[in-house]
């Protein structure tokens, strides 16, 4: 799983250890989190692309809830037939395959049980069938061969749109962004890859 901040964990009697992207969530067991308003920062990333992608939907586990009295492993999800499915839990972003797999368009299963205490988030990004250049909602580029660099053309008629870029996992992607012209961009990474770029007034 990539995790690119680092948060600190408190075991109960000894110090706390640094997690980063060297140790997977998977690896870990987590009794207190200092996540410094990471959980809002993401809500408030999340709020901001509900109201700029349309299609999209979230669903929120708050922890401790009284619906959530025992753990868990299976969740229910937004229907994920089109577009991108988030999943985060305590606030960092879990990655399919390895942290969860999908059961189904609607469900989730967690590789280990998540605890009442901890807070799940699961995020739906847009639909696929918005990939209309011009349109006013998201345009999703798919790359299928791996390249250093992708030109996106995107007919948003925007100097500066958004950019998001996620691999195949649905993983966001750290890229360079040239923003061409109006119509189109050009993203380009240290390595050549395949995945997506979502671009957004």
């Amino acid at each position: 799983m990539s995790v690119f901040f680092k948060i600190q964990n408190i075991n109960s009697g000894g110090s706390g250890t640094a997690i980063d992207d060297t140790s997977s969530s998977t690896q870990s067991t987590y009794s207190s989190f200092h996540i410094d308003g990471l959980l809002n920062t993401v809500k408030s990333l999340v709020n901001d692309l509900v109201n700029e992608v349309s299609g999209t939907e979230i669903m929120e586990y708050p922890e401790s809830s009284p619906d959530r009295a025992s753990p868990q492993q299976i969740f229910n999800t937004p229907d994920s037939t089109q577009g991108i499915l988030w999943v985060f839990r305590e606030g960092v972003k879990m990655t399919e395959g390895v942290d969860y797999t999908k059961t189904s368009n609607t469900t989730i299963s967690f590789t280990k049980e998540v605890l009442p205490t901890y807070s799940v988030t699961i995020l739906k990004l847009g639909s696929n069938t918005l990939n209309t250049p011009g349109s006013s909602g998201p345009f999703v580029y798919t790359q299928v061969s791996p390249l250093i660099s992708w030109e996106v053309k995107h007919n948003l008629k925007c100097q500066y749109p958004r950019v998001l870029v996620v691999d195949n996992e649905d993983n966001e992607i750290n890229c360079g962004i040239y923003y061409r012209d109006i119509d189109s961009c050009i993203v380009s990474f240290d390595i050549p890859f395949t995945g997506k770029c979502i671009c957004s007034k």
